[in-house]
C-alpha cells in the first residue's frame, strides 16, 4: 500500500474536483494531511460522495487513484455507512476545495468526532485530539463546543468498557482546555 501525502492527496483532489460532479466529503484521518496534521500516515483515502448520485462515481474515483499510481483498494467507502447514519451531517461540512465540477468538504468538529466516537481505538483518540487542536487555532467552534462536549459525555455514560471510557474521558477533557 502507498502512504497518502499530503502533496498525493492535494493531487487527488485537484483531480477529483475537475472529474467529478457535486458535493464531496473528505472523512476519517485522511483529513489530516490535507490540514498539515502530520502526526501519523494513512494509506486510504475516505471522499464520500454526498448523494446517491455522486455515490454513482466511484469508479472515476478508482479511476483517479489508478491515473495517480495508487490501488483501487486505497479509495474507502466503508465511511459513507456511518456518514448515512448521521441526520443533518450536512449541516457540519466546511469547503476545503471547489473544482470546476465538485465541491469537496470535510466535517467540523462535531461531525468529525461523531463519526470517531462509535469505535474510538486508540488511532482514532489521536485523530480526535489532533482534530481538535487544530479546530482550536483555525476554525470558529464556540458554537458547537456544547454539543461536543454533550456528544462525549453521552457515549461516557453509554460506555461500560474501561479503556472506550478512558478515551472519551481524555477526549473530553482535551475539549474543554480553553
Amino acid at each position: 500500500m502507498t502512504i497518502i501525502t499530503k502533496d498525493l492527496l492535494q493531487k487527488f483532489l485537484l483531480l477529483a474536483g475537475d472529474r467529478l460532479d457535486g458535493d464531496w466529503i473528505l472523512i476519517g484521518g485522511t483529513i489530516l494531511p490535507i490540514l498539515n496534521i502530520d502526526y501519523r500516515v494513512t494509506m486510504d483515502i475516505d471522499l464520500i460522495g454526498k448523494t446517491e448520485k455522486q455515490q454513482s462515481q466511484n469508479i472515476e474515483l478508482m479511476d483517479i487513484a489508478i491515473q495517480l499510481g495508487l490501488p483501487v483498494e486505497t479509495i474507502n467507502q466503508a465511511g459513507s455507512y456511518f456518514l448515512s447514519k448521521i441526520e443533518n451531517f450536512e449541516n457540519n461540512l466546511i469547503e476545503i476545495y471547489k473544482g470546476k465540477g465538485a465541491t469537496i468538504f470535510r466535517p467540523d468538529l462535531f461531525l468529525f468526532l461523531k463519526l470517531k466516537l462509535a469505535r474510538l481505538n486508540e488511532t482514532d483518540q489521536m485523530d480526535c485530539i489532533e482534530y481538535i487542536k487544530y479546530s482550536k487555532k483555525n476554525d470558529q467552534i464556540d458554537h458547537l463546543l456544547e454539543d461536543c462536549v454533550e456528544l462525549i459525555e453521552e457515549q461516557i455514560q453509554q460506555n461500560e468498557q474501561n479503556r472506550q471510557r478512558q478515551r472519551l474521558e481524555a477526549l473530553l477533557k482535551k475539549l474543554k482546555e480553553i
